[in-house]
Formats: C-alpha cells, structure tokens, sequence
C-alpha cells in the first residue's frame, strides 16, 4: 500500500477492533490491539492535565478506534498503513 489510509477509511476498517489499555505517559492513555487481517493497532488518547480526568480506564475492558483518538498508528505486514496525529 503506497498511500496511507486516511481517518476515515481506518475507522471503517478498525472502528470495531477491540483496543486494551497498554500505559500512560504524561496524561496520554495508550491502547494497543490486533485486528482479524493481522493489522496492528496503536491509538492514545488525551495528552492534556484536564484530558485525564475524562477517561475511565480499566486494563480488561476495550476501547474502540470509532470512539476517537489523539494519535493513531496502524501496521500490516510490516508496514506502516496508517499514521495520523491530532495533537
């Protein structure tokens, strides 16, 4: 894949993956997950004082891509599919 996908096309995609918490990192809550075509998912969101006190994070319970994010990062067979940042 030459062009990247935009965000659109990732959340028709990957909206549904299942996402489990990974870590934090200065107000910033990262979520990682595979989908069934073998892509892999980064996504965090937040990154400001006041974001923090918005999300509810439980290490076994999923978030989704369709529920928005600050960063994105998306792999399949080694490359790099989709890479998009909000900040």
């Amino acid at each position: 894949m030459s062009e990247k996908l935009t965000e659109e096309q990732a959340e028709e995609l990957y909206g549904e993956v299942p996402l489990l918490f990974d870590s934090d990192y200065k107000f910033s809550f990262t979520f990682v997950g595979d989908a069934p075509d073998g892509a892999h998912i980064v996504l965090s969101s937040g990154g400001e004082s006041d974001d923090a006190y918005r999300y509810t994070v439980e290490r076994d319970k999923p978030d989704y891509l369709k529920n928005g994010f600050t960063y994105l990062q998306i792999t399949k067979d080694g490359e790099l599919i989709c890479d998009l940042s909000k900040w």
